[in-house]
């Protein structure tokens, strides 16, 4: 079952739009700790793909892939931070849990936050808007993972926009997966691990520019990691419910977003899982 009009132009998004409503999807398998053997390939594979997008993925490949969906102009993330920036004061009370405040931190983070809003307003790419966990899966027999083509909300915005989308979402599911068994949480780093190495592979790019993409993705993670910790409105009733910390989700984003020395996947995990592992 295609999940949006897909031309023959592109191939690469014709063997990826497959998306089937009524398969598990990524999330549906993390949240319920299955097929745990599937994880990191899967997680591959979304890398393979976001880097073959990302290298093919220009505005005039867009009209022809999604011929009726428009290309926004500022993306979720980007509205929120603009909103952080113009009220920071009473934004620091929201984004940074009350044990951590204090005056130092406070000025970093509203330094960062400027670097951010300078950041999202680079437009150059397009991007797909909403690879998340929920929106990919790898079908029986399928060499290839599959994409909801459907829930796709194309938005110009900076390089690693998308690959921070999607690694804050397995980041905040390995906080979900806390009250699993141990090792369900190593297996979900791995998959963050394994995403970001297939991707820099296919991307093929040289040591400076891969350096620079993972510094900027790092950074854009940790905010999307601080967003969804604030409005998300899923992840807020699953803290009610005690099935996840938004405190230790606060502190990954606060991590990623403090370190701007981050220049790889590996370096990214580490500093996001810090306190945990």
């Amino acid at each position: 079952m295609a999940s949006s009009p897909v031309n023959d132009a592109l191939p690469v998004f014709r063997k990826h739009a497959a998306f089937n409503a009524n398969v598990s999807s990524f999330e549906e398998l993390m949240i319920k700790g299955e097929a745990q053997d599937t994880w990191v390939g899967l997680c591959e594979k979304v890398g393979q793909f976001l880097a073959t997008t990302r290298k093919n993925f220009g505005t005039e490949g867009v009209e022809k892939v999604f011929p009726n969906v428009s290309i926004g102009t500022q993306s979720v993330l980007g509205e929120w931070i603009k909103k952080v920036n113009n009220s920071w004061d009473d934004s620091l009370k929201t984004i940074i849990p009350a044990r951590r405040m204090n005056d130092e931190i406070s000025e970093r983070m509203r330094a960062r936050g400027m670097e951010a809003a300078k950041l999202m307003e680079n437009t150059n790419f397009v991007n797909l808007g909403n690879l998340l966990t929920k929106n990919v899966q790898l079908l029986s027999g399928q060499p290839d993972v599959q994409v909801n083509f459907a829930a796709t909300e194309l938005v110009e915005g900076p390089l690693g926009l998308d690959t921070a989308l999607f690694l804050a979402d397995v980041l905040i599911k390995y906080h979900q997966l806390l009250r699993l068994e141990h090792n369900i949480r190593y297996v979900t780093s791995d998959c963050a691990k394994s995403f970001g190495r297939a991707f820099d592979e296919e991307m093929n790019s040289n040591e400076a520019d891969q350096k620079k993409y993972w510094n900027q993705t790092s950074f854009l993670t940790g905010w999307e990691i601080i967003r969804r910790a604030t409005e998300d409105q899923a992840l807020l009733e699953r803290s009610q419910h005690g099935e996840v910390e938004l405190v230790d989700v606060f502190e990954a984003g606060l991590r990623l977003v403090s370190n701007r020395n981050i220049d790889n996947i590996n370096f990214m995990i580490v500093v996001a899982l810090a306190e945990i592992f």
